[in-house]
Formats: structure tokens, sequence, C-alpha cells
């Protein structure tokens, strides 16, 4: 188990630190400066006296507004990062890696993207990127007569950061891409090269999926390192997504029907298919959750006959590994079908083979059939929030009619949901949305990537040059009569800021190195734990009463690691919304309660309003603390909970048909002095009131 030691910090003296800042303030009261809303005085004096600063400050504003109306990036640490070379002993020592397209495509431009790794508790990103390389394409394996397409090999590259590298190839023409390193990286002494992801763009899609790749050398580890995790969708990119909030959430079915649920698509008419896409869902009134809903036993189908008689299955997987899933669509190229026909799809048998086909099967139906669902979730659910099919370049299931069947009941069109207020509906799942956001086509949103990733850059090297010419500006005023009293004061003040700064920087990188560790250590054992148990269960031969008792494990294993994740989310550093908290409320009572009948209402309008670490930490381990009993103790089959908000308080009603208990014989354990404590530090107050419902009250100021 990891050690912690926060840095000490020498106390500020406060007294000291109050003067100076009076002093400062009553100094620029005297200046007569009308300054902006929310723009230190110091900024706006520099901006209308000094011209650069004035000319650089617009163009920061500029590439902001710029970068406003662009996709977000947020790169993703993988469980698979790519592939790996072997070491070398001279970083000028050359490695290759290179892809084979199935036959001779034409291509526009080629994609590196980088491994983003965790070491020694720190992010490396561009970890292992060559320093120098050429990109060529041959029509022979044997790479007759290659083409240069790209040549690097003149300077040192510039490390890529968390961004894809794209290069240009117009007009390119091929069957097989390699990719030559002249030099190697070089990390503590090592020589190596190690590449994320190598993708092929032509048109609209990436044409290098699941294609058959070799390497000069390589390190084949398991689940982090392989030449097949070059094109097996795994890498830093997030998904294909854009600003324009969805919809709707997708389609979810939970319960008994949630197994053996078909979906099928009517294209209208029969196309050429390329390929299959499937977005997980993400619940917009919870928290963000990978591969929630996903199921772990399915089948994908193509037919031309809506009764599936000559169906041919492009993908079964007897048990699909949660674990190793994010919120990325999982990609299923036709021609690689026979990859998806096993547990997990793997590329260690077809090296070197060069007849895998890539023509197209002409299909008008699409089928999904789900076998087991996301059984993590009470009650067990499946759901998807997109499914798209592609001829060529073209979506052609988007708005075209979805049905749902179930082995027990008849069919649903695409026109009717759930509920009538529900966000999940058939429909959903061809909107070209998901959960959160529009989906955009991947050629188009590279593109727009790589230009955030150029004004990023710009806009960093016009925020240096920008404190350099206010740091200038205040030297020369500092010349003046009273600027070296400004200057003093302004430093003191800054010192103060800087200091403070510090301590919640420390603070912050302690508590996400905390989480990171817990949640790779003990949630990986958990897990573990808990799918050994499961599968032990499951054996024949094991008698009755073990067989209870691994179930049972299992239980107590997910609940463990549920309760871990719970308390992660407490301590995240991150700013949280009283939206977000509600949300978070709201699935603990359906995962705590959702054996019992449950009602629960929240307000239709939440002030956008940030809530602390203390506030949430001591409110939601009373609520669940609260949770807890009723499902334990309470004997309650039915539950009712209201939270009312109000422009100062946070009230929590729960009226439940228990047998309730007296608070004044527990005032001896530790849960309800516990509640009490928490809830008086917050300044609110609980109330329980027995009888026939039982009520309990909980009210807290708003942060």
């Amino acid at each position: 188990m990891a050690r912690y030691a926060p840095e000490v910090f020498t106390p500020l003296n406060l007294r000291l630190w109050r003067l100076l800042a009076l002093l400062l303030i009553g100094l620029l009261s005297t200046s007569n400066l009308q300054a902006e809303a929310k723009t230190p005085w110091f900024d706006q004096l520099a901006r209308i006296l000094s011209p650069q600063v004035a000319q650089l400050s617009r163009s920061e504003q500029d590439l902001k507004s710029r970068l406003a109306s662009l996709p977000l990036y947020t790169p993703q640490e993988v469980l698979r990062a790519g592939y790996h070379s072997q070491f070398q002993p001279s970083r000028d020592d050359q490695e290759w890696i290179q892809v084979d397209l199935g036959a001779i495509r034409t291509f526009e431009s080629i994609v590196l993207a980088p491994v983003l790794l965790r070491l020694n508790d720190q992010q490396i990103p561009g970890y292992g990127f060559p320093k120098r390389f050429r990109v060529e394409v041959a029509d022979q394996l044997d790479f007759q007569n290659p083409r240069i397409l790209a040549d690097f090999t003149a300077e040192d590259f510039p490390a890529p950061g968390y961004f894809p590298v794209q290069i240009a190839t117009p007009g390119a023409i091929g069957r097989y891409v390699r990719i030559t390193f002249t030099r190697l990286a070089t990390l503590d002494g090592n020589h190596f090269v190690a590449i994320g992801e190598l993708l092929v763009i032509s048109g609209m899609r990436n044409i290098a999926f699941w294609r058959p790749v070799d390497a000069k050398s390589s390190i084949e580890a398991d689940l982090r390192w392989s030449t097949e995790y070059l094109v097996d969708e795994f890498s830093v990119i997030p998904p294909p997504v854009g600003l324009q909030k969805s919809p709707s959430d997708g389609f979810q079915q939970k319960g008994p029907k949630a197994t053996q649920l078909t979906i099928t698509i009517d294209l209208g008419e029969t196309y050429p298919i390329d390929e299959v896409r499937l977005y997980p869902a993400q619940p917009t009134d919870s928290p963000s959750s990978p591969g929630w809903g996903f199921p772990t036993s399915f089948q994908i189908l193509l037919s031309n006959s809506p009764e599936f008689e000559d169906a041919e299955a492009i993908l079964d997987f007897s048990r699909f590994e949660l674990r190793h899933w994010t919120d990325r669509p999982l990609i299923i190229p036709v021609a690689s079908r026979r990859l998806f026909r096993q547990q997990l799809p793997q590329l260690h048998d077809m090296r070197g083979e060069v007849d895998l086909p890539i023509d197209p099967l002409p299909a008008r139906y699409v089928r999904l059939i789900v076998n087991v669902p996301d059984e993590r979730q009470s009650p067990p659910v499946a759901a998807l929030a997109e499914m798209q099919v592609y001829a060529g370049d073209q979506n052609v299931a988007l708005k075209k009619r979805v049905t749902i069947t179930h082995s027990d009941t008849a069919s649903t069109g695409s026109d009717k949901s759930e509920t009538a207020s529900s966000r999940w509906f058939p429909a959903a799942i061809v909107d070209d949305f998901t959960s959160r956001n529009d989906i955009i086509e991947l050629a188009n949103w590279l593109k727009q990537i790589d230009l955030r990733r150029q004004y990023e850059a710009q806009l960093s090297s016009v925020q240096e040059k920008l404190a350099q010419s206010r740091s200038s500006f205040w030297v020369n005023a500092g010349v003046g009569g009273g600027g070296i009293l400004i200057l003093s004061l302004s430093f003191l003040l800054t010192a103060i800021l800087w200091q403070k700064g510090r301590i919640h920087r420390e603070t912050t990188k302690l508590r996400e190195r905390i989480a990171s560790d817990l949640h790779d250590d003990i949630g990986s054992n958990l897990g573990t734990i808990a799918l050994m148990s499961r599968n032990l269960a499951t054996e024949t031969g094991i008698p009755q009463e073990s067989t209870h008792d691994l179930i049972e494990i299992s239980k107590i294993a997910t609940e463990t690691s549920q309760a871990m994740r719970d308390m992660l989310w407490i301590i995240k550093p991150a700013p949280l919304t009283l939206e977000e908290f509600i949300s978070q409320v709201r699935q603990s009572a359906t995962r705590m309660l959702g054996n019992l009948d449950l009602k629960i209402e929240t307000p239709k309008e939440i002030p956008e309003v940030t809530v602390d670490i203390v506030w949430r930490r001591n409110l939601f381990l009373s609520i669940k603390e609260i949770f807890h009993n009723l499902s334990r103790h309470s004997l309650a089959t039915a539950v009712s909970i209201t939270i009312i908000l109000d422009r100062k308080s946070f009230l929590l009603e729960i009226v439940d048909n228990g047998v309730g208990f007296d608070s004044q014989k527990v005032l001896t354990g530790d849960g309800l002095p516990n509640i009490r404590k928490r809830i008086g530090e917050l300044h609110g107050s609980i109330e329980f009131l027995t009888g026939t419902p039982h009520t309990t009250t909980l009210k807290v100021p708003l942060p």
C-alpha cells in the first residue's frame, strides 16, 4: 500500500497579510480607475496604458472564443495502451510498424495516437513517441517500390502531448502502410517507441480498425502492450462528439425483459454494410459510469429477410468484459467479423495473413440480440445511446424504424417510449446523438480537434507573452514616484494568493493520487473477488451451503466496491454542482432501496450552486446512513423520498411504512449520533417522527 506524506506548509502570519492587503486597497481607492467587473485593476490599467498588452489581450480573447466553438478534447487513460517496441541499445536503431488494409485503398490522412501512461503516480503524455520517422505505402507485402507519404527524419518531431498526430496524405493509394522510426524515444536510459493507435482515414471512416498488423519487434504484455492494440479502438482519443446537447438518453430495458431483448433496425432497402457502431449509454440524471447498461452477452446479425432466415453474425460475444470498456463506441468492421465471434477480439492468429476480406455484406435488416444485460445494476439493465450502420461514408440507420421485441412479448415500434416523459425510447438510438452530445463524423471531428490543438498552443504562447508584457509594464511603472510601493504591495498580495494556491494544488494532487490508487488497486481486487466467487457459485458439485456463501461474498465485494466509488466521488477535487449532488443521492437511493416500492421526487428547477467537499461529505454520508437503516432495519415495503429546495436550504423528507424506532434508545450506537454530528456541523437539523407512516426530515442550509 502506498504511503502519502503531504508537504508541511509554514502557517501564514494572517494579521500581517491582512494589514498589507488593507493598505493596498486604501492606495487603490485613490486611483479613480473604473476597472471592469471580474478584471483585476492592474490588468485593466496595463491594457489602458500599454498598446502591447492591449493587443495581446485581444488575441487571447479571440483564441478563447474560437476554442469555445470547437469540440472538447478529454484524453482518456486506457488499460490496453497500444504498441511498445523492444528496448534497443541505441536511439538510432530502427523500428517499424505496418497495417494491411486488405486491398489497394485510397486515403486522405494517417493519425498516430500517443500513449497516455501513468508511472509512479504521474501521467506521462506522449510516452515513447518517436523523435524521427517516415510514412510509406506499398502495394506488396515485401514493400517493393514503396512510396514516401511523409518524412520527418531530418529533425526531431515536436512532442505531441495528449493530442493525436495527424499527417495529411492527399491522393495516397496503396494496401500496406508502414511507419519507420529512425530515432527512438529515450526514457531512463532506455531506447524504444510506443504508439497508442494507428488510424488510416478514408472518407469519413478509419479503415485500419481490426486489420492485420505487424512490427519489427514488440513487447506482448497481456492487457497493456501488443502489436494488435494498434488497431483495437482503445487509445487516448475520446469519442467523436460535439457541443450540442442530446435531446434523449437512448433506449433502455430494465428487469427480466432486459434478457432476450432484441433490437431490429429496418434500413428501408438493401445496402452494402461496412461497419456497425454501438455507443454505450450514460444517463443524464446520474454520474458518469463507464459501460453503464452495456450488455455482457450479445449478438449482431445482418440479413435481407425480416425473419432473419439468411442471417450472418458479425459479432457474437458470449461474455463481454465490461471492465475493459469505457464510454467510447464499440466499432465492428464487417470485414473483421470473424474476430468478433470470439470471447474478445484478438488478432494474434491473424499476423501475416493477407486474405482477410474487405468486401461489405449486403443487408436491409440489422439486429442486436441481448442474452445477458449489465448485471452490475439493480435491477439488471440493457441500454444503448446510439446504434449506427455504415455503408461507405453514410450512416444508413439514421432516423430509420426501430423495433423492440422480447422473448415473451410482441414488438414495440420506434414511435413508442417506455414512459411519456422519459428520455429513453427506441427511436433515440438512431437520432445521431449519444446520451450527452451530438455525434460528429470521425474525419470531421479529427480536423476540429487539430484546430483545437493549434489554438491551445497559440493561446499558451500568447498568455506567456502577455504575462511577460504585464510584468514589463509594472517594472517600468515602478520607476515612477509611487511605483515601488505599488509593486511591493502587489508582490505581497501575489505571495498570499500563490501560497494559498500552492496549498490547494498540493492538497488536490494528494487527493487525486489517493483516489487513483484506491480505484486501481482495491477496485480491481474487489472486482476480481466478485467475479471469481460468482463463477465458483455456478460450478457443478459445489455444496448448496458453499454456493450461498460464495454468492454472499460476491454481493459483499460488489457493495464494498460501490461504497468505495461513493467515497471517491465525495473527495473528488473538481467542483460539483447541486444538480450533480442530487443525481448522486437519487442513484444511491435506487441502488440501496431498489427492492422496495420506491418513489423519488426532485425539484424541476435546481439553482446553479457549487457544493464544497465538507458540505457534500457530511450530507451524503448522513443520507446514506438513513438509507442503510431503512433497508436493513425498518421492515418497510414502501418508501417515498422528496427533495425540496428554496433559496437558502436543502430539505430531504423520507416517508416509509416500516416499524420505526425510538431515537432515545439508539443513542449509544454510532449511526444516529454520527448523523446528528454531521448535520450539526452544517448548522442543520434532523427530526424523526414515529407513527404510521414514519417520517424523517433533514434540513441544512445551502452552501
